[in-house]
């Protein structure tokens, strides 16, 4: 275990000192940041155990090594498909001390419905910027907002390092039902055989696709369950065109109207909200954007989110 651990702390810190050597043009502010996540994800390497090892723990839960085992399947199922050779990535398993692991902050100018993209050498430019520390990720939310911009932060409970890193399984991804889980797993391992430069949008939407679709096959035999996922998902693609049709007047209203503060841009939004009940200022570019980027809404009923969406 002690040369395991060795083993990935040295492999780890090669790695992410060479991704820190790319960023050598970028500003201070921007290399402090790489360097603070880098360390965040170098945690996550040096604290994940080899699955084999935590299936024998008698101090892993019952629910955590069925976990563990459902997605070592939902890997060899992916792989097996694409006839891609299976990589080291989820052959580890790092247990969080919280449930997200990582919150995004989503930025937007209060005039238009556009994320601020953060740019970083080599690895092109993101509508979104994350954090490993909630309060650092609440506090650089606060910076732009005194910038001008409108925000949002939530929480994640996966990701993709894109290769940089060996991704672990995160205890984070637990929180998900099995559906939910196989379609992460398929969504995260996409992104590890395509990954389109400075194309966050396509990359999503990609993923999303043969996700849904990789999850309609591995669980054909169960019938009567996965119409009803398959139902769920329909509704919240229906809602998606629905957010799509209002981003767009929502838009034409800012350049007509011209807002000249965040709480003039406030009222044209809501403007449009037919639902009083969330006629609110919490409701802003950055969480409409937010919610055009995520795959699930977590904890929002399809019935729920039908009437946040500015119906």
């Amino acid at each position: 275990m002690k040369q395991d651990f060795l083993y990935s702390f040295k492999i780890g810190t090669i790695k992410s000192l060479s991704v820190l050597s790319l960023f050598v043009l970028v500003s201070c502010a921007k290399l402090s940041y790489v360097i603070e996540q880098a360390q965040g994800q170098l945690k996550l390497q040096n604290r994940a155990k080899d699955n084999n090892v935590l299936l024998k723990d008698p101090s892993i839960s019952k629910e955590y090594k069925e976990k563990i085992s459902e997605i070592a399947k939902y890997k060899k199922f992916f792989y097996d498909f694409f006839e891609k050779k299976s990589t080291s990535i989820y052959s580890r398993t790092t247990i969080l001390d919280r449930k997200a692991v990582v919150y995004l902050v989503v930025a937007s100018k209060f005039y238009e419905i556009k994320a601020k993209k953060e740019c970083f050498p080599f690895l092109g430019c993101f509508p979104y910027i994350g954090f490993f520390n909630k309060e650092k990720a609440g506090s650089y939310a606060k910076k732009l907002e005194n910038e001008g911009y409108v925000t949002t932060m939530y929480p994640v409970y996966a990701y993709s390092t894109l290769g940089f890193f060996e991704d672990t399984i995160l205890s984070s991804f637990f929180e998900y039902d099995k559906y939910d889980l196989a379609e992460l797993i398929f969504h995260e391992l996409f992104h590890t055989i395509l990954f389109m430069k400075n194309d966050g949008e396509l990359n999503e939407n990609l993923a999303n696709f043969f996700s849904k679709e990789l999850v309609k096959i591995y669980f054909s035999n169960e019938k009567k369950e996965l119409q009803e996922y398959i139902k769920i998902n329909d509704s919240y693609d229906e809602i998606k065109k629905v957010i799509v049709e209002k981003v767009k007047i929502l838009q034409d209203k800012y350049d007509k109207e011209k807002p000249q503060t965040s709480t003039d841009a406030s009222k044209i939004l809501n403007s449009l909200n037919k639902n009083k009940e969330y006629n609110n200022s919490n409701i802003n570019n950055a969480k409409i954007l937010h919610h055009n980027f995520k795959i699930k809404a977590e904890n929002i009923t399809v019935k729920k989110r039908s009437k946040y969406f500015l119906n």
